[in-house]
């Protein structure tokens, strides 16, 4: 079970997707549950480490193509738990996201990365 949220834009169109898993589920997990999120890397994703603020690594998936409204997979850890970090799609997930590039890179300006590989479903 996941409590979905929804974020809609000014002109009421989705502009986001957040997920929050009510277990310990993986990032290969929640993409086998919602194929539709999993579709965003139909052509293949570059997986991307991300640290964050509090020093937890985030996993990124970002299509080859990307553009700032390419949608992107953004997973995160919960830095209450023991599962702090998302760094590989074996990790256990707090949160999923869906959003637009240009939204991620907004929060994220000027963060080194690190890309780890790729993954298609």
């Amino acid at each position: 079970m996941y409590v979905t949220i929804v974020h809609f834009d000014t002109e009421d169109k989705v502009d986001a997707l957040m997920l929050m898993p009510n277990g310990t589920w993986t990032v290969t997990q929640i993409l086998k549950d919602h194929p539709s999120m999993a579709e965003i890397c139909s052509n293949s994703c570059e997986l991307v480490q991300v640290p964050e603020k509090n020093g937890n690594i985030s996993l990124l998936l970002k299509p080859k193509s990307t553009d700032s409204s390419t949608r992107v997979l953004y997973f995160i850890g919960d830095s209450g738990s023991k599962f702090k970090s998302v760094t590989a799609t074996d990790s256990i997930v707090s949160w999923g996201y869906v959003l637009q590039f240009a939204e991620f890179e907004k929060r994220h300006a000027g963060i080194p990365i690190k890309s780890i590989g790729t993954w298609s479903p």
